[in-house]
């Protein structure tokens, strides 16, 4: 038998092919869709998230050991000016990215975690852009 001790670590980056969608499909054309993209981190995001109740991209295992404060950065691959909610643990920040075609964008929002496991979740009234990844920093 063997026994591991440890503490367990507290990610800075989840990325968007990590997060869950109750619309995710692969047959139908709407929902969240997982492609390939040059340039993203891991070299995949996440696209079609939002103009649907149902239609978010959420993580519910972000951990955080203390909790409190950190700066949440989204990076996404704009084509076009929008906004999109952020909601972390049922609160909601509002997001807006003023896009330059052909760049990424990354846009930072101040958040509070609790101790434990937190749930964040990217949603929108339209469809937002690819999200490679979000990024958290501790204030």
């Amino acid at each position: 038998v063997l026994k591991v001790k440890g503490r367990r670590i507290e990610p800075d980056r989840y990325e968007a092919e990590w997060g869950y969608c109750p619309d995710y499909t692969a047959i139908r054309s709407s929902g969240v869709k997982y492609i390939q993209m040059e340039g993203a981190s891991c070299g995949a995001v996440a696209m079609n998230i939002g103009a649907a109740p149902t239609n978010y991209l959420e993580w519910d295992d972000i951990y955080s050991r203390k909790g409190g404060k950190y700066s949440l950065t989204v990076r996404t691959f704009p084509t076009e000016s929008t906004s999109f909610d952020v909601l972390v643990n049922g609160i909601i920040h509002r997001v807006n990215i003023n896009a330059d075609r052909g760049a990424t964008a990354e846009p930072v929002i101040h958040i509070t975690l609790n101790s434990g496991e937190n749930v964040i979740r990217l949603s929108g009234s339209e469809t937002l852009p690819p999200v490679d990844y979000i990024k958290l920093e501790r204030l």
